[in-house]
C-alpha cells in the first residue's frame, strides 16, 4: 500500500537558536516546513528563518515567531510575528513551499498591565509606543526600534515588500 502525505509540518520547542540541522529531527528526513518556539527572554525574538539544504530538498525553517503574547517587560519581548506561505508541487511532485513571509507584531500593554492588544508592526504608531506597559519597567519600545528588532535578524527575503 502506498501511503501519500499530503504535506508535512513539524514543529519543535527549541531552546533559542539552536540549529535543527545539528539535531537528528525533521529537516534530515526531508520536511517541507520545520518551525521552532520558545526564544528565551534576553534572546532576540523572533528568531532567523531560512533555507536548509537536505537530501530530499529544501526544507523552510523557521526557529521562532517570537512572543506573539508577552507580559515581559524587555521590549525585544514583545515583537513577533504571523508568518505566510504557500506550498505547490514542484515538477516531480515533491511539494514545496513558496512565498514564505515573515509579517511583524507588537504585543501591547498599557500602563496598567491590562488593555491587551496585538498590533501589526505597521499599524503600531509613535503615539501607541509612548502608552506602551514597558515604560513600567523603564523601557520604551518605539515602532523604529521593534522593525530593528526584526531587521537584525530575519533575512529581507522573509520579510513583506514594506519592511525591504
Amino acid at each position: 500500500m502506498k501511503r501519500i502525505v499530503a504535506l508535512l509540518l513539524c514543529a519543535f520547542l527549541l531552546c533559542g537558536a539552536v540549529a535543527l540541522a545539528e539535531t537528528d529531527s525533521a529537516p534530515e528526513v526531508g520536511d517541507v516546513v520545520s518551525f521552532g518556539s520558545y526564544p528565551f527572554e534576553d534572546e532576540d525574538a523572533p528568531q532567523p528563518i531560512e533555507w536548509l539544504e537536505t537530501e530530499r530538498g529544501r526544507t523552510l525553517c523557521i526557529y521562532s515567531l517570537g512572543n506573539f503574547v508577552s507580559g515581559m517587560a524587555n521590549p525585544v519581548n514583545m515583537v513577533g510575528g504571523l508568518f505566510e506561505f504557500r506550498v505547490i508541487s514542484d515538477e516531480s511532485g515533491r511539494l514545496v513551499p513558496v512565498d514564505p513571509v515573515l509579517e511583524p507584531t507588537v504585543f501591547y500593554y498599557g500602563m496598567d498591565w491590562f488593555n491587551t492588544h496585538i498590533y501589526m508592526l505597521y499599524n503600531y504608531t509613535p503615539e501607541i509606543a509612548a502608552t506602551h506597559g514597558v515604560a513600567i519597567s523603564g523601557y520604551t519600545l518605539t515602532p523604529d526600534a521593534a522593525r530593528k528588532y526584526v531587521t537584525n535578524v530575519i533575512e529581507p527575503e522573509f520579510l513583506p515588500d514594506w519592511m525591504k
